[in-house]
């Protein structure tokens, strides 16, 4: 932060977001000392779960959901969670793989509906019911979440005033870094 290396930030993305990374190693020369601290460790996002049931003991009848401006075809009032899955995967929106459909039949049971393949991650839209009387519910039990970036700060202590330090990474030394270099001369050294 700043200009000079007291203190500073270093957030992987690119090819490295959304994952957890090896530390960072400060090596230090005898004038510098310094300390590298996880900040937020990267993590995979949370996928979005979607929960649809009915109420009431219904004995007939059908729904349909909407995802954008897509619906689905009729889905039966006892219809299994893969009966959903299948009527959801239909829409040219959700791609083949892009849910997956958990739970006992309806009436009895929920279908749990949680976004994957390439809607993990996200924090996709609600579906729609179109009920026709069934008191069909939806409810997001689970919003979705994107990946978050690992945070590394690197910190100097004891008063520094001169000196250079080299950082590692995955077997990978940077070039000496001055004491007092900036934010934009530690990235650069750690993409080299």
């Amino acid at each position: 932060r700043g200009s000079e290396f007291a203190w500073l930030s270093i957030a992987f993305t690119g090819s490295l977001a959304g994952t957890a990374v090896s530390a960072v190693e400060f090596i230090t020369d005898s004038v510098v000392a310094g300390t590298v601290y996880p900040l937020r460790n990267g993590a995979a996002g949370t996928s979005e779960m979607q929960s649809v049931a009915l109420s009431g003991s219904p004995s007939n009848g059908t729904f349909t959901l909407s995802y954008g401006s897509e619906t689905t075809s009729a889905i039966a009032y006892n219809a299994s969670a893969a009966d959903v899955d299948a009527a959801l995967e239909a829409l040219s929106a959700i791609p083949a793989g892009g849910v997956t459909c958990t739970g006992g039949a309806l009436p009895g049971s929920a279908v749990t509906v949680t976004f994957s393949g390439s809607l993990q991650f996200t924090n996709v839209s609600q579906l729609i019911i179109n009920d026709a009387g069934l008191k069909v519910s939806v409810v997001e039990t689970t919003p979705g979440v994107t990946t978050a970036d690992e945070i590394q700060d690197i910190s100097l202590s004891g008063g520094v005033h001169g000196g250079t330090a080299t950082l590692t990474y995955s077997g990978q030394t940077t070039s000496a870094i001055n004491y007092n270099a900036a934010a934009a001369t530690i990235q650069t050294a750690l993409e080299a």
